[in-house]
């Protein structure tokens, strides 16, 4: 996702691969999951 941007409703696995510029690569992966909640006033 780009910066700035919004996560939708539900869950989304993020996931990055890192260089160190030689030979090594190590990832990372995470997720984030965003619920709806109904935020209206109580009666």
């Amino acid at each position: 996702m780009p910066s700035g941007s919004q996560f939708p409703i539900g869950t989304t696995t993020n996931g990055f691969n890192i260089y160190d510029g030689n030979t090594l690569v190590t990832n990372c992966t995470f997720s984030v999951t965003i619920k709806e909640f109904d935020l209206s006033p109580a009666k």
